[in-house]
């Protein structure tokens, strides 16, 4: 090949035995990475475990009184509703609230995920609801802009 031809890389080239120690040093940090993802899931796995046995051994009402506690504390909420959702018949039943006025508890005991609840929104869309002021609120909530009135609230988000 005449001198047209020059090298593109002008710097050393490897050999190879360092091209192969490279490589070997690349595949130790896999091994490495592999075994620390292994035991990521392994000890997500126990936790899970821990946390389901801990579930059942609460049972269902200690479980939503601590969630509801702590949903009231962290967020600084005057009101929170649990509900469980049932994907097949698709409708939501309250299993736990705090501060829910008792004349409410019917509206809110039970309904479709197509009621003009904000609860409703976030279970048929499966993303969280939020607004930051009554005026957004649609027109169509009414239940849910009467529970904000009652208690003076500006804001609610819905998950």
């Amino acid at each position: 090949m005449g001198e047209d031809h020059e090298r593109l890389d002008k710097g050393p080239r490897e050999t190879a035995a360092e091209v192969a120690g490279r490589a070997s040093e690349v595949a130790a940090e896999a091994a490495r990475v592999a075994t620390l993802e292994e035991t990521t899931a392994h000890l997500t796995g126990r936790v899970a475990s821990v946390a389901s046995a801990v579930a059942q051994e609460l049972g269902l009402p200690a479980l939503l009184d601590a969630i509801l506690d702590q949903t009231m504390r962290t967020l600084g909420a005057r009101f929170a509703h649990v509900y469980m959702a049932d994907s097949d018949e698709r409708t939501l039943r309250l299993v736990g609230s705090q501060n829910l006025p008792t004349d409410l508890t019917e509206p809110f005991s039970c309904f479709s995920f197509d009621a003009p609840r904000l609860t409703a929104r976030a279970a048929s869309t499966r993303q969280a609801q939020r607004i930051s002021s009554i005026d957004q609120l649609d027109p169509v909530l009414d239940v849910t802009r009467e529970l904000l009135a009652r208690f003076g609230c500006e804001s609610m988000v819905a998950i």
